[in-house]
């Protein structure tokens, strides 16, 4: 990674897809002058999470399988992040999947990426989990497929 510029990068680009995805609302009406540091914030405790079950998931590879590859605990997964001056709505699959009819997304980068891009489409799959779904892969490429009935 060098001296880490790169890694900044990646990180920074998934915030703003974070935040383009999401339609942030404010907490608070002063926040909406003032805007929302998202980087400014904690990790809270949600009993209503993880969003998704990696063992019903079939797109996390084994490496990135923490639970698969015997680690006992799982309370690190009840935590989400909570900006101080705004909220972050929770993730919705079928609005997000509303927002992306007929378009693509692209996550490029490292490792990071790779896990978010699991991540979602985990998180996808939570939602429909008898879609029709493809995944193909090519090197270092990978592609995935829903498609989405037009009741969404």
């Amino acid at each position: 990674m060098g001296d880490g510029f790169p890694r900044f990068c990646w990180i920074v680009l998934s915030w703003i897809l974070i935040v383009s995805i999401h339609q942030v609302q404010l907490s608070e009406p002063q926040a909406a002058a003032a805007g929302c540091d998202y980087f400014q914030g904690s990790w809270v405790f949600d009993k209503t999470y993880p969003l998704y079950n990696t063992t019903d998931c079939p797109f996390i590879e084994k490496e990135f399988d923490c639970q698969a590859n015997g680690r006992p605990d799982q309370l690190y997964l009840k935590y989400r992040w909570k900006p101080t001056d705004c909220m972050l709505p929770r993730f919705n699959a079928k609005d997000l999947l509303r927002k992306l009819k007929g378009k693509k997304m692209m996550f490029i980068g490292d490792s990071l990426s790779l896990n978010q891009w699991q991540s979602l489409t985990c998180m996808l799959h939570a939602f429909l989990p008898q879609s029709n779904y493809t995944v193909h892969r090519e090197g270092n490429l990978s592609t995935f497929y829903l498609p989405v009935s037009c009741q969404i």
